[in-house]
């Protein structure tokens, strides 16, 4: 079943977490034909195919520390380094030899996407606006990636592993900030209605392939225990609810009563879930996904 598109707002609610996705406008969603590339494509390039058996564990140790993205609006750029991340270091280069941190800045990289948002809807001649924490659009996330590139990771702010607060969020990036690394960076769009859907990421996993999806949580998924098992249920009309993206899908497995179960990276510190990560049934998530995206990230020769 393929998801209504029900992230119509900016989707910015604030409870115990920040979340801040928000859906391509039709003019992304136009670009997209043509421009990019389609799952399956890149997994017939790789040569890769869907296995026989769950993988438990799959990009999971690709992953690294989990940011904790506190009460900022910046879901889509903590899930969409962290999905490079895996990409860069599945082919076996480390994100440490590139910028010389473990991670890739969570400040620079939002500012630039807001920065990236906000010159595209100015008009010539009129003062631009101030940078707010209003999220971003995937979209922009990947242009970021492939025109500017990803800085190395700052000093950590307020005590969480992020280098991103409420005091430095608005800040414009100068251009002596942004410290380009040099990235071919493809994406591809998963097709939602494909019946090879699970196959397709379940071949992306085992390649190491970094993904993102984006979704709408509720009440009970902020709070989600693991000891009641995987989440099954997002309540859609929840007000407290909103948009956000995460990392993945980084590992499966087949349960005889509930389907395939997917696990996630999320960016809402190690304390949440499965020390950072959930899962959640096919089921469930085919009624609340919003889109797919994977990352087939190369980098160039002329790369530090």
């Amino acid at each position: 079943m393929l998801a209504k598109r029900f992230l119509g707002t900016s989707n910015l609610s604030f409870g115990r977490f920040g979340m801040g996705y928000r859906p391509p406008t039709p003019l992304h969603l136009a670009r997209r034909v043509g421009v990019w590339g389609a799952l399956p494509s890149l997994l017939i390039a790789k040569g890769v195919s869907a296995p026989a058996t769950d993988n438990t564990t799959g990009t999971m140790p690709l992953v690294g520390k989990i940011i904790d993205q506190g009460p900022l609006g910046q879901c889509t750029w903590c899930s969409t380094p962290k999905a490079a991340k895996i990409s860069i270091e599945g082919a076996g280069v480390t994100v440490a030899s590139l910028v010389g941190t473990e991670d890739f800045s969570q400040r620079i990289g939002y500012a630039d996407v807001r920065e990236v948002e906000r010159g595209a809807q100015d008009a010539a001649g009129v003062p631009l606006e101030p940078l707010t924490d209003s999220g971003a659009m995937p979209d922009d996330c990947i242009t970021v990636v492939q025109q500017l590139g990803l800085a190395p990771m700052g000093p950590l702010q307020d005590g969480r592993y992020n280098d991103n607060s409420t005091a430095l969020v608005n800040q414009e990036v100068t251009l002596s900030e942004v410290e380009r690394t040099v990235l071919a960076v493809g994406a591809y769009d998963v097709n939602l209605t494909a019946t090879d859907r699970t196959d397709q990421w379940k071949a992306a996993i085992n390649a190491r392939i970094g993904m993102t999806m984006a979704f709408f949580v509720d009440t009970a998924f902020m709070n989600w225990d693991p000891s009641r098992g995987p989440v099954q249920k997002i309540d859609l009309n929840d007000p407290n609810g909103g948009g956000h993206q995460v990392c993945g899908p980084v590992a499966w497995e087949t349960s005889s009563s509930l389907g395939v179960v997917w696990t996630y990276l999320n960016s809402w510190s190690a304390a949440f879930g499965e020390n950072g990560f959930f899962k959640i049934t096919d089921r469930c998530l085919m009624m609340t996904i919003d889109s797919s995206i994977a990352y087939d990230i190369k980098i160039q020769p002329e790369a530090a």
